[in-house]
């Protein structure tokens, strides 16, 4: 008996450790360890402490610990968006993260703003999230990553559609509780951005990766 319970437990803490492996991922690097080796990594990739080039546009890089361990890097659009460019910058990173494969969006719906989309209402920016999960390394999580991409798409050509069916309707119903039921496996390989306004009244779009791993959850 105390040998089946000491192998449940070796099992146990095998599968604990693979999950705080499989954390999100900044250009390729672990968002986890000490901030002075995640610098040091950067520093390798060829990216400045606090200055670096992403998507094509000059950004600021931080990296935020908690206990002594990165939990999030921050990638903060220097440049502030007009009016005008804040809509159409928002949609081109919300297109590009839907048709990266490394990528799903946490939630059913689509984050595209329309063209006709007031992000500052009455000097009240509203609050626009678009939130993703990040593609797993381990083998075991990733059949369930595809799944959800499937499960997205068959979303998706339902939602094309003008009317549906009751079978139809039972089919969407069906996938968004499927989703829902995966997404628990994902929470923590996060990665989001959202529109930011300064003091100065400027709008700027930050990008987020989280290791909530290494978070606690009472200072969320």
């Amino acid at each position: 008996m105390k040998r089946i319970v000491f192998i449940a437990m070796v099992v146990l803490l095998s599968v604990c450790v693979q999950a705080q492996n499989d954390v999100t991922r900044f250009l390729g690097i672990p968002v986890d360890g000490t901030k002075s080796a995640m610098i040091q990594k950067l520093i390798e990739k060829g990216t400045d402490i606090l200055k670096g080039e992403f998507n094509g546009r000059e950004v600021d890089i931080q990296v935020v610990t908690h206990n002594a361990k990165v939990w999030r890097i921050c990638v903060w659009f220097c440049r502030p968006e007009t009016k005008k460019s804040l809509n159409s910058n928002y949609n081109d990173l919300c297109r590009q993260f839907n048709k990266n494969e490394k990528y799903i969006r946490a939630y059913l719906h689509d984050y595209v703003l329309s063209e006709e989309e007031d992000v500052d209402n009455n000097y009240t920016l509203k609050n626009y999230q678009a939130v993703y999960y990040q593609q797993p390394q381990n083998d075991s999580l990733r059949q369930d990553f595809l799944d959800m991409k499937e499960m997205s798409l068959n979303y998706e050509r339902l939602n094309l559609k003008d009317s549906l069916s009751e079978d139809e309707f039972a089919l969407r119903l069906l996938i968004v509780l499927r989703y829902r039921a995966k997404m628990e496996k994902f929470s923590n390989n996060v990665v989001w951005f959202t529109i930011l306004r300064t003091i100065y009244s400027n709008y700027h779009i930050a990008i987020y990766y989280d290791n909530l791993f290494n978070k606690n959850d009472d200072d969320l």
